[in-house]
C-alpha cells in the first residue's frame, strides 16, 4: 500500500471538520507556513534549556511506526 492509499484511508475515516483541519495544515505546509500545536509552539522547533533527561524516552514503546514511515530509531 503506497502512502497516498495510506493518507486515503485515514481522510476517508475523518469527519468532514477533521478533514478541513487536515486540509488546511496540508495547504499551510506546501506556503511554507509552519506548524504549530495547541500551545503555539512550532513544531519541530528545538527546545533550549530542557533537561534532555526530561526528553529522554523510557520504558515500553506503546506504538509501533508502520514499516515505510521515516523515523528515528
Amino acid at each position: 500500500m503506497t502512502v497516498k492509499e495510506q493518507l486515503q484511508l485515514v481522510v476517508a475515516g475523518m469527519s468532514e471538520a477533521e478533514a478541513e483541519q487536515a486540509l488546511a495544515l496540508v495547504n499551510g505546509a506546501r506556503a511554507g507556513a509552519t506548524p504549530v500545536d495547541v500551545y503555539g509552539t512550532a513544531w519541530g522547533q528545538v527546545l533550549y534549556g530542557v533537561d534532555p533527561a526530561t526528553l529522554t524516552a523510557t520504558g515500553t514503546p506503546t506504538i509501533q511506526i508502520p514499516p515505510g514511515i521515516p523515523h528515528i530509531a
